[in-house]
């Protein structure tokens, strides 16, 4: 019986994609550990036809669609059929959604059928464009790569409800020189437009005139506190506390900006101030309790806001506040009951959305988390960490363009903020737009110069576009800051393909230390010892990985080669067998028992084997013909049959 959970399922047209759905099948399970479901594979290994009652439950259960658009894709009823089961009513957040486009004049980005039957416009869809099988294969690697990314930590932490600095109302000295009303109007409309810098040059001029005047110093610091400027805000909050301390809203405006800082005890000392001065504000024992969350401290946080739900029950707000503080705590089941409780209350809560957001994230409810953002921002449309986490969800999901325009406008409300140009490069490198994403890793760097992620991703782009030694350079710029093991493992990467293999070993070894021993550098640091012939290192790089982690399908596939390397060769087509056990289509399990085979002189099985390489995958054709260990059945007939190249592009199909 036909297994119907599958990590990846593949649409694609039979007579024109077949070559390309196998190119994916073969990268994304023996490189990239995914179980992925291609039609005609498992028709030819099973030797049966599929009926939608045994493909549509494969298309619910994955979690990522993948879309071959070949010639005639878009004209075909059958992917209109699967892309319609996958996305019912046009509605991608179901599934993950990649796309991929022949780049080949001929074939269309969509039609007017394809986008009425699936209710999605496939002429705003990102498809991929990729020239052959090859650059397909490392597309979907880098694919695979980029949604295990750093912007995926920030949508998986709650937030507190977000409190203001408080402006005051302005009284000015009378002025012959200045016309102070039409000053401050032009101040009020640049900052409606974001266009803070200029603002601050009109607060500059009102204050040549009345330096003294609280209203200005404070509304200055926060004009300078929203553009991230926040040591330079404290400096005219403290200016005019020297010159009024019994003013309030000073005290709290200067605990904030100190939050932001990091200073946190100088912060507590601030908003104490204030405390004293109006006691019965009760709004200021939550600004102590954020302090208190962002400090890390939550039991005290906790304890403030238990404090006053004994008070107020059905205080939505802090309800949204305590449940960040259980989700930190990690009490999510209680964190999750409060926030539907405090949205049962306020059904405006934007915070209690936020969070619920993060919750549904973690567990990876996708779809369940974009509606709360997406509920979240329409309460408060510019909110501009929902946006950045909408957007990366969007990007998750496929929908590149949405994200890009979100970062655009979380952009807007907070230029200084690197991170939306960080997720934006990220979302241009995605689309292949590798010169544009530089561009915006850049401006994140000026506004950031230690975003450790945005040198990494930098020299990942540049790396990609075959700019070595400026990749390297800006990778170790990043690594300079802190170790990051994406890091060490793309240096790793490019000393392997330049046959550096000590300097490639010593890399991947960082990136195992760094990643806490994740699979991918175990798989890298074999691959580099195997390249270098260290058969055994590479052997017990392999074996130490499995430890970790078990039946991990590419560290096993290298188990394998390694052990015909070393002449193991019953050792070797075990392994092999018990990958076949685990899944019976991973091309390159056929293909080292072919190896294996042929260098026991068993020829009917090394060719057999052979046969069910290249039928699940053409490219071990190539391979077959380069590679020794088959020299034995070389000049066999049916070798010469097997490898035999034939025309199988969707360009060449197409005159057929």
């Amino acid at each position: 019986m036909l297994d119907t959970k599958f990590d990846i399922f593949v649409c694609y047209d039979e007579s024109t994609g077949a070559d390309f759905a196998s190119a994916l099948h073969s990268v994304l399970t023996s490189r990239g550990g995914y179980k992925v479901f291609v039609a005609h594979i498992y028709r030819k290994l099973m030797e049966k036809d599929f009926r939608e009652a045994n493909i549509d439950p494969i298309i619910d259960n994955c979690k990522i669609f993948v879309f071959v658009n070949s010639y005639r894709s878009i004209e075909s009823q059958e992917i209109h059929r699967e892309i319609k089961r996958a996305f019912p009513n046009g509605d991608t957040t179901g599934h993950g959604f990649w796309a991929f486009r022949e780049n080949d004049d001929l074939v269309k980005f969509y039609s007017d059928e394809i986008n009425n039957q699936t209710k999605i416009n496939f002429g705003t869809i990102n498809q991929i464009p990729f020239s052959n099988s090859d650059e397909l294969k490392r597309i979907a690697l880098k694919l695979c790569d980029s949604n295990k990314g750093d912007e995926m930590k920030e949508v998986k932490t709650t937030k507190i409800p977000s409190i203001p600095l408080i402006k005051t109302r302005i009284s000015f000295k009378i002025s012959e020189f200045l016309n102070t009303n039409q000053i401050l109007s032009e101040i009020k409309e640049l900052m409606k437009k974001g266009q803070r810098e200029q603002a601050l040059e009109q607060y500059d001029l009102l204050l040549s005139a009345d330096p003294k005047n609280l209203g200005l110093l404070n509304d200055k610091g926060i004009c300078l506190s929203e553009l991230g400027r926040f040591s330079e805000a404290n400096d005219y909050f403290s200016l005019a506390i020297t010159l009024n301390s019994k003013m309030s809203y000073l005290w709290r405006n200067k605990a904030i900006t100190l939050t932001y800082q990091k200073l946190f005890d100088n912060a507590l000392y601030c908003i104490q101030k204030e405390m004293a001065l109006s006691p019965n504000n009760s709004e200021l024992k939550d600004i102590k309790a954020w302090i208190y969350f962002e400090k890390g401290d939550f039991d005290k946080a906790l304890n403030m806001y238990d404090e006053e739900l004994r008070k107020k029950p059905n205080n939505s707000r802090v309800m949204s506040a305590k449940a960040s503080v259980l989700e930190k705590r990690g009490d999510k089941e209680t964190a999750k009951n409060l926030l539907m409780r405090a949205i049962e209350i306020d059904p405006k809560n934007e915070n209690a959305w936020y969070n619920l957001a993060v919750l549904h994230t973690q567990e990876n409810k996708i779809k369940d988390a974009i509606e709360c953002y997406e509920k979240s921002l329409s309460i408060e449309s510019k909110d501009p960490r929902t946006l950045n986490n909408l957007g990366v969800l969007y990007k998750r999901t496929g929908q590149i363009e949405k994200a890009i325009t979100l970062y655009d406008i979380a952009i807007t409300e907070r230029s200084f903020d690197a991170k939306a140009y960080h997720n934006k490069g990220l979302a241009l490198a995605s689309l292949g737009k590798y010169d544009e994403s530089i561009k915006q890793f850049d401006i994140a760097l000026r506004k950031d110069q230690k975003y450790v992620n945005a040198y990494i991703n930098k020299g990942i782009s540049l790396y990609y576009l075959k700019k070595t030694d400026d990749a390297l350079l800006s990778l170790n710029k990043g690594l300079e800051i802190k170790h990051d093991w994406i890091g060490y493992n793309t240096i790793g990467t490019i000393y392997l393909e330049q046959n550096n293999w000590n300097k490639a070993i010593e890399m991947f070894s960082l990136a195992l230390i760094y990643s806490d021993y994740d699979s991918k550098p175990y798989s890298n640091l074999s691959l580099a010892y195997y390249n270098d012939q260290n058969y055994e290192n590479a052997l017990n790089v392999v074996e130490e990985g499995l430890n970790k982690h078990k039946d991990y399908l590419p560290l096993l596939i290298q188990k394998s080669a390694i052990l015909t390397k070393l002449k193991k060769l019953e050792d070797a087509i075990s392994i092999c067998k018990y990958i076949l056990k685990q899944d019976e289509t991973i091309p390159t399990a056929y293909y080292n028992m072919s190896c294996a085979s042929s260098l026991m002189n068993k020829k009917a099985d090394a060719l057999q084997y052979l046969e069910k390489a290249i039928v699940l995958d053409p490219v071990f054709k190539k391979m077959a013909k380069e590679d020794s260990d088959l020299n034995l059945i070389k000049d066999t007939s049916e070798f010469a049959q097997l490898t035999k190249e034939t025309a199988k592009s969707s360009a060449e199909k197409k005159s057929k």
